[in-house]
């Protein structure tokens, strides 16, 4: 996942056919305009849906169980490789 910071008036391009204008930021609300061809499907989700969509990815692999045989210690997040000693 990315993770940008925009300020208001700003544009985010998403490929070569969809912008995203941040049109307005007002407390805890984003007003966002799309400019994308009609066969581009947009969906809103709500976010505490995508929060338990992204525990439950998380929870369907063992925290020790990695693809490759080796093992993760608990707490370490994934992508950041221990400090060595």
């Amino acid at each position: 996942m990315l993770v940008l910071t925009q300020k208001e008036g700003e544009v985010l391009q998403v490929g070569p056919d969809v912008r995203i204008y941040i049109k307005r930021i007002k407390g805890n609300w984003v007003r966002l305009c799309i400019d994308a061809p009609r066969e581009v499907h947009l969906q809103r989700i709500p976010a505490h849906e995508v929060v338990d969509g992204a525990r439950a990815n998380r929870d369907e692999t063992a925290p020790h169980d990695l693809a490759d045989g080796t093992r993760r210690a608990e707490g370490v997040d994934e992508g950041l490789e221990p400090a060595r000693r």
